[in-house]
């Protein structure tokens, strides 16, 4: 006979396993920190790499539009806007990406939890299960024993 909440049990793991294993089996392996870690240097590459494309496209902008017109001075200006908008952008972008990558793994801390309770739940349905099943087969060793034992007194 089959443990009804035994089988609730193993469908909601078994859905929350396919819904987001994916998402959440990267925060299992991680500390929080590492994780956080992870997402602050693949966001400065990444925005390193936004920041370089736009003022590309800004130079180029100002190329075509004033070629004739650079100077010193605007090179100079253009230096420092490229370095203070750099350090800017980049640290703005990073933060940003650090907060919300903080902010998925404690999602995903909490989701491995709730399974890690279930497999848990399931692990103690299964043992009482088999502490059943125990009783159960000595009750009935104990049965054909008393039977036997009778049966030869009998005679």
């Amino acid at each position: 006979m089959l443990n009804e909440e035994r089988v609730r049990v193993m469908t909601r793991l078994a859905i929350e396993e396919k819904n987001g294993s994916a998402v959440y089996r990267r925060a299992e392996n991680l500390g929080r920190r590492d994780y956080v870690s992870f997402h602050g240097v693949v966001a400065f590459i990444v925005g390193t790499i936004i920041f370089v494309f736009l003022f590309a496209l800004l130079l180029l902008t100002l190329f075509f539009t004033s070629v004739y017109s650079l100077t010193d001075e605007l090179l100079k200006t253009l230096l420092l806007i490229l370095v203070l908008g750099y350090i800017g952008f980049v640290l703005v972008f990073v933060i940003t990406v650090r907060r919300s990558a903080k902010k998925d793994f404690q999602e995903d801390e909490k989701k491995l939890q709730r399974m890690s309770a279930g497999y848990d739940r399931l692990h103690e349905l299964y043992k009482a299960e088999e502490d059943n099943t125990r009783t159960l087969k000595t009750l009935t060793k104990n049965k054909k024993g008393q039977n036997k034992a009778g049966s030869q007194k009998k005679r």
